[in-house]
């Protein structure tokens, strides 16, 4: 039987200037949304800072990630894509359809445990360079919502190497061209990802060369 998996080599703050980048193979990745914890594909697992996905078709939310390593749970900033077309009709579909993005620069779950009340996950979506602010969610308030989430900071479990998981923020809605999605926390650098929706029909242009 063969398993599907993902090479995720995030960097790793430990402090200003102490950063490690370890090997971890993704092996089972769930999306948190509307309550509980929905399995996706490992494949549709990316860091790309280019994502295709049909224009008009597709929802986007951010997320925090948390990925369990053997040197102790990391977490970092994300977003959550489905198909619009059904998700009403299909949740588990529309998720399996859409990208999950994430970056590959993370922190220890354990110095954002810490700080929960004060890290700010953020949205900003538009046209690059230029955005508009679409809004904000701590920590704290996704742990709410997100009961996994709240145990996995309060270290009431952990997950295995290579578990995944996206905690999304409630925000549905159609994706502009550019987004960046961030967390900020107090002591720390941000972790910030940047990437723009490529509508794979529109054809692609290089200023104005053909």
């Amino acid at each position: 039987m063969s398993i599907a998996f993902r090479l995720y080599q995030p960097h790793v703050y430990h402090g200003e200037d102490d950063v490690a980048t370890p090997d971890l193979m993704v092996t089972r990745m769930g999306v948190a949304l509307a309550g509980g914890v929905r399995p996706v594909s490992v494949e549709r697992l990316t860091t790309a800072v280019t994502v295709s996905e049909p224009a008009g078709r597709c929802w986007g939310a951010p997320a925090a990630v948390v990925v369990g390593s053997s040197g102790g749970a990391l977490i970092t900033v994300g977003a959550v894509h489905g198909d619009l077309r059904c998700l009403d009709a299909d949740p588990d579909l529309a998720l399996q359809a859409g990208a999950k993005v994430m970056s590959r620069f993370a922190w220890r779950l354990s110095d954002a445990a810490t700080n929960a009340e004060q890290i700010t996950l953020k949205l900003i979506e538009g046209q690059d360079p230029e955005g508009t602010s679409r809004g904000q969610w701590r920590l704290s308030s996704l742990a709410a919502e997100h009961p996994a989430l709240g145990d996995l900071l309060a270290d009431r479990y952990s997950l295995q190497k290579g578990e995944l998981i996206f905690f999304a923020a409630d925000h549905l809605f159609i994706m502009e061209p550019w987004r960046q999605i961030s967390l900020q926390h107090p002591v720390r650098r941000p972790i910030v990802h940047e990437y723009r929706i490529h509508d794979p029909k529109a054809p692609l242009t290089d200023g104005g060369a053909t």
